[in-house]
């Protein structure tokens, strides 16, 4: 009625959204089609950049998305902050927990599939921080880039790993991520899976996988700190035996000097434990002249004497 009354078909409100933005938004999917048919604007920007078919990916209206691609509505127009939707779609929502249908419909329109928003991340990196393997594999499948690097440095698979998602790691790995990329900061997948963090409490699978990958066990960060010193400074035992098992270097120091060993001997017993038994040299000081026995001795005040005794069967002094 409105629009046989005259009334102005993108007409915008105060954030710069149109009728066909609003409706879009809200899955209404007559009311779209009559202001699709009155020749509303497809590709009308809001204040923020985003258009309706950024709002209708974010929102997951999936019949609305098909009905706008099919009428001519550019399906790559990014937001002020450079996502497009093909992004917004990879990443997935709440409102698009099965996402892999909204990636397809934008392949489909042959979008570009290694744009990169104002983080420098691609759909396929988005994708990959939040475990959408389906969606990654499809993207993988139209030639995304596996090692296309985000402003800080980081790829698709230091992401996969950093948020402890395994099966996109495998993922990754098996359509040709380089196991040894590191960001800006040194930080290779590896060191990142064996630390650990919230997201992988059981950090041990990733570091396997990586390794069946051949990683550089003894590669350094920026702070000279190896993989397995990163482990043991956090006591991730399992992660360190698989490391020791591939040869790790007990003994490699990092900038400051220091070792596993003294990264492990103010309070991870077991750590402690392995690492002497798989070579690890007691008497190994930093640079500032500090021996495991001293460190030891300002540490856990529950673990110190049992650390101690470990350091002093092993000769330290």
């Amino acid at each position: 009625v409105l629009l046989d009354k005259g009334a102005k078909v993108d007409a915008q409100d105060k954030r710069g959204r149109t009728a066909l933005y609003r409706a879009a938004a809200e899955g209404k999917d007559e009311a779209v089609r009559l202001l699709v048919a009155h020749k509303s604007d497809l590709n009308k920007k809001a204040d923020d950049g985003t258009t309706s078919v950024l709002e209708t990916v974010i929102f997951g209206k999936m019949s609305i998305l098909k009905m706008l691609l099919e009428n001519g509505a550019e399906a790559d127009v990014p937001d002020a902050q450079g996502n497009t939707a093909l992004m917004i779609a990879a990443e997935g929502n709440a409102y698009m927990p099965n996402n892999a249908p909204l990636v397809i419909a934008l392949l489909e329109k042959g979008v570009k599939v290694d744009a990169q928003d104002s983080s420098g991340r691609t759909a396929l990196y988005r994708a990959a921080a939040e475990g959408k393997t389906e969606a990654a594999a499809l993207l993988l499948d139209k030639k995304a880039n596996v090692n296309q690097r985000a402003n800080s440095g980081n790829t698709p698979l230091l992401e996969a790993l950093t948020r402890g998602h395994i099966t996109m790691v495998q993922l990754l790995l098996g359509k040709g991520a380089e196991v040894d990329l590191a960001d800006s900061q040194g930080n290779t997948p590896l060191m990142v899976a064996a630390e650990g963090n919230a997201y992988m409490p059981n950090n041990a699978p990733l570091v396997a996988a990586l390794l069946a990958a051949n990683a550089k066990v003894d590669a350094q960060d920026s702070s000279g700190r190896t993989a397995l010193r990163r482990a043991a400074a956090e006591g991730k035992v399992d992660a360190m035996r698989l490391l020791l098992e591939k040869k790790a270097n007990p003994n490699q120091k990092s900038t400051d000097g220091a070792t596993p060993l003294l990264a492990a001997v103010t309070g991870k017993v077991e750590a402690v434990t392995l690492l002497l038994d798989s070579g690890a040299d007691a008497n190994l000081a930093d640079a500032n002249g500090v021996t495991p026995l001293a460190r030891a001795a300002e540490g856990a005040a529950n673990t110190k004497e049992q650390i101690i005794s470990l350091l002093r069967a092993h000769k330290a002094r």
